[in-house]
């Protein structure tokens, strides 16, 4: 009675079809999984069978690093990068940063607590090389921030005369390298000052007296703007081009450089973008759990990478005060001024994979008279939607995960649609909550593979919900030497990333 009553209850459900399928796209930057799936590394013997793990390749980070300075390199303008620890707070990653810039790259990292901030030191990055943002940070850590040569962006006017009445009154004592975060106009962003309240803070500078504000050494200026159009930050640079100019005829000398941060992220696609098309072209409400398709997904097929959308922005052509239209790039170098690029998740591109064990699969409906391809399923796996962050931005993680049995992929095929959950008590637990096509049933001892996790999908929302332990992140290479080209032939190396 109870057994027939369950299957009612399943039967109920609402109907529900697989969604198109959506795989990763493959370059050589994941060469490395390649060659842990070729040495069938990636089983749940090597690691725990009920503990969802990160694997992080450094090696990858280190060539999108280099490939975004390589484009800086090519510009007629002064060029930084900063890493956006909050993407992924990896010590392997902070001390790739480390490396560049003692290799003499104007490399470093960009913070926003006091925990970051010692870690970005404890890697080997510079005071001076380290950018905090974010809310007003305490009197205690605006005290190391002086004291270590870091700049803060300031984000608001009550906080820039806050710092100047701290400097008054001895609550903080030397000076502050600082920028002024600017918003775009009709931003609902809580962070940055008004184009309005930067014309009268850079009004209020003086030629007699070159820095006039109390205990604040100004840079620059910064902006972060929501999304990825190129036409956006070209906008907002040509904006405030006349404030940077002012500055720039504030400094006492005119040999300094200011500093002007052009935002945060850049895409970062991971999947090929005709199949990405077709694959939202297709999507439709009864393909997810909930019965509702996310409204903000990330432009994980987009067609520009990092790269080629800074080339975008710093070869568009813009006013200059002198009536005649110039680049981007050389109106800024003409100028002395550093662009700082913050790529977010773009540096983190093809460098990290997680690896999530099956622990049961469930049909979601029992009606037979569905073909087994249109079949939908729930798969549970060991860890929660905590450990794949893109759930909580109320979106979705795309691409598709890669079934392993035996540490070997399941042929391709077509066999229903799978959403999959975590291993809590919520019912709205879902790594993936739209019903992914697999090739196979998942059963217990199988793990579900997702590519390109590094940027933001391992740190951003842990939990130890249920007491269950915060997932371990491990830092791959391929010999005992630290040898990080992914050769199938090499022994392979697991360290804890600490």
């Amino acid at each position: 009675m109870e057994l027939s009553s369950t299957r009612n209850a399943y039967a109920d459900r609402p109907n529900r079809h697989p969604a198109p399928s959506c795989p990763p796209s493959w370059d050589a930057r994941l060469s490395w999984v390649d060659a842990l799936i070729k040495n069938k590394t990636l089983n749940t013997n090597k690691f725990p069978a009920d503990e969802l793990t990160h694997i992080i390749y450094p090696a990858s980070f280190a060539e999108n690093l280099q490939a975004i300075l390589n484009v800086g390199a090519s510009l007629p303008v002064g060029f930084a990068v900063r890493y956006g620890k909050k993407a992924n707070k990896s010590a392997a990653f902070a001390r790739v940063c480390a490396d560049f810039y003692k290799a003499g790259a104007d490399v470093g990292i960009d913070v926003a607590s006091t925990q970051e901030f010692q870690s970005a030191i404890s890697a080997g990055v510079p005071g001076p090389q380290i950018m905090v943002t974010g809310t007003l940070p305490s009197i205690s850590f605006l005290k190391k921030i002086i004291d270590s040569g870091a700049t803060l962006a300031i984000c608001s006017m009550q906080d820039f005369e806050l710092i100047q009445d701290l400097f008054r009154t001895g609550a903080l004592s030397g000076h502050i390298d600082a920028l002024l975060r600017v918003r775009q106009a009709n931003s609902h962003a809580r962070f940055g000052v008004s184009l309005n309240e930067l014309s009268k803070i850079v009004s209020n500078l003086s030629a007699q007296e070159k820095y006039s504000f109390k205990g604040i050494n100004l840079k620059g200026l910064s902006f972060h703007l929501n999304g990825y159009d190129a036409t956006d930050r070209v906008n907002m640079i040509s904006s405030i081009i006349p404030h940077l100019i002012a500055l720039r005829n504030s400094q006492a000398d005119p040999k300094n450089k200011l500093l002007l941060s052009i935002g945060g992220g850049f895409p970062a696609p991971s999947v090929d973008s005709d199949t990405w098309n077709e694959a939202m072209s297709k999507i439709s409400p009864d393909m997810w759990v909930d019965g509702q398709a996310p409204k903000n997904i990330y432009p994980f097929g987009c067609t520009d990478n990092c790269t080629q959308t800074i080339t975008s922005i710093m070869q568009a052509e813009i006013d200059s005060p002198h009536g005649h239209r110039q680049t981007v790039a050389k109106l800024l170098g003409s100028l002395n001024i550093t662009v700082i690029c913050e790529p977010g998740r773009s540096l983190c591109s093809k460098a990290g994979v997680t690896i999530a064990p099956v622990i049961s699969t469930s049909s979601w409906s029992d009606n037979v008279s569905i073909k087994s391809n249109k079949q939908c399923h729930v798969t549970v796996v060991a860890g929660s939607s905590f450990s794949l962050s893109e759930q909580w931005f109320s979106s979705e993680f795309f691409p598709d995960p890669i079934l392993l049995r035996n540490g070997t992929p399941v042929p391709a095929d077509s066999q229903g649609g799978y959403a999959i959950a975590g291993a809590t008590c919520l019912d709205s637990d879902y790594l993936s909550r739209r019903f992914i096509p697999l090739p196979t049933k998942p059963q217990a001892g199988d793990i579900l593979l997702y590519i390109d996790t590094a940027g933001y999908q391992m740190d951003s929302n842990e939990s130890n919900f249920h007491e269950l332990a915060i997932p371990k992140k491990y830092v791959v290479q391929f010999d005992s030497k630290g040898n990080s080209i992914p050769n199938p032939s090499s022994q392979i190396f697991f360290a804890e990333d600490k």
